[in-house]
C-alpha cells in the first residue's frame, strides 16, 4: 500500500503542475523557515559540536584531502541546494575554490547566505531556484557540489544532465546526501534493528533535541506526510541514476541505523561521560559493520565524480 501512495505521489507531481506548485511552495516554505531557525540552528551547530567531541564515526571524504590526492585543482564552484551558506564557506575557507555560486529553492535561506557572505568577505553570489526545473551555464564550473540536496529533488535525471552540462573538461561533482529508502519507507529488517537497538537505551540517551521528545520506537512514516513534500522523494533511486552519468573517483558510505538511533540531534546526549562517550563508539563500530558485512545497506553516500568520457 505505501509503495502505491510513493508512486501515486511521484506521477501526480510530475504529470499535474498545480499538485508539483503547492509542494514546491511549500518545500519552499519549510527550508526558509528551518535555515533561520535560531532554535534548529542551534540544536544543529551543538551536534556537530558533539559529534567532534566523540570522534567515532567512520572517517568521511573531506575535499581539502581528496581533491589534492588526484591533482584536482578547481576554481570556480557551484553548490546546489545551498540552504544558508554553510557548505560552500567553509570550502573557500578551507582553499576549495576561488569563488561559489549557490542555488537554493528557500528565499529567506538564499538571502541568510548572501548576508553571511558578504559579512566574512567571501566570494559567492546566490540565486532562489527550483533544482527541479534546474537551468544551468555550459562549461562553466570546475566543481558542483550537491550536499543533502538530490533527495529533495523529484526530476533526478534532468538536475544531473544540468550537472553534466555545467561542468568544465576536468571538472567534478561531489555529492553527499541520503540515499537510503524513498520516503523513509525502510525495510523490515531496518526496522528491526533500529527499535532492537532503542529498546535497550535509556531515554536520557534517546532524547531529540530537533524533535523535543524522546524516540521510543521508529516507525516508517506515510509518504506525502513526511517534514517537507519532497523530502527522500526518489532517494533510493540517486546511486544508480548518478552511474549512469559519472564515473566514481572515490566514495564513501555509511551508516545503517545511527541516523535515526543516535542521529543529528541526539549526539550530544551521548557526551555526558567516558561510559555515555564510549557507548556511541560502541553503536558505530555496530553501524558500520552491518554495512560492511551485507547485513544492511548504507544510507549515507559520499562519492567523488567525474562525467563519463563520450
Amino acid at each position: 500500500m505505501a509503495d502505491d501512495k510513493m508512486k501515486q505521489i511521484v506521477e501526480s507531481a510530475m504529470s499535474d503542475k498545480g499538485v508539483y506548485e503547492e509542494m514546491a511552495q511549500r518545500e519552499a516554505e519549510v527550508w526558509s523557515s528551518r535555515h533561520v531557525n535560531p532554535r534548529l540552528q542551534s540544536v544543529i551547530q551543538r551536534d556537530k559540536e558533539a559529534g567532534t567531541k566523540l570522534a567515532s564515526k567512520p572517517p568521511a571524504l573531506k575535499l581539502e584531502k581528496v581533491l589534492p590526492k588526484f591533482g584536482i585543482t578547481p576554481e570556480r564552484g557551484l553548490s546546489l541546494g545551498c540552504g544558508s551558506g554553510r557548505a560552500e564557506r567553509g570550502y573557500l575557507k578551507n582553499g576549495i575554490c576561488k569563488s561559489f555560486h549557490g542555488i537554493d529553492i528557500a528565499p529567506d535561506a538564499v538571502a541568510e547566505a548572501a548576508r553571511l557572505a558578504k559579512e566574512e568577505g567571501l566570494d559567492c553570489t546566490y540565486e532562489t531556484q527550483d533544482l527541479n526545473f534546474l537551468v544551468l551555464p555550459e562549461n562553466a564550473f570546475d566543481l558542483v557540489v550537491a550536499q543533502t540536496s538530490l533527495h529533495h529533488c523529484l526530476h533526478l535525471e534532468h538536475v544531473i544532465e544540468q550537472i553534466v552540462r555545467c561542468l568544465r573538461p576536468g571538472g567534478v561533482l561531489f555529492v553527499h546526501d541520503y540515499v537510503g529508502e524513498s520516503q523513509f519507507q525502510f525495510s523490515d529488517k531496518r526496522l528491526k534493528i533500529m527499535n532492537d537497538i532503542l529498546a535497550i537505551l535509556p531515554d536520557r540517551l534517546k532524547f531529540s533535541h530537533l524533535a523535543n521528545k524522546v524516540v521510543k520506537r521508529i516507525n516508517r512514516q506515510e509518504p506525502g506526510k513526511l517534514v517537507s513534500p519532497f523530502e527522500s522523494i526518489r532517494s533510493g533511486e540517486i546511486k544508480g541514476i548518478l552511474l549512469q552519468h559519472f564515473d566514481v573517483i572515490e566514495k564513501h558510505e555509511r551508516t545503517t541505523f545511527m541516523h535515526r538511533v543516535a542521529g543529528k540531534g541526539m549526539r550530544e546526549n551521548f557526551t555526558e561521560s567516558e561510559d555515555t562517550r564510549a557507548m556511541y563508539a560502541l553503536l558505530v563500530y555496530f553501524d558500520q559493520l552491518l554495512g560492511e558485512e551485507g547485513v544492511l545497506p548504507p544510507i549515507a553516500g559520499q562519492y567523488l565524480m567525474r562525467p563519463k568520457s563520450k
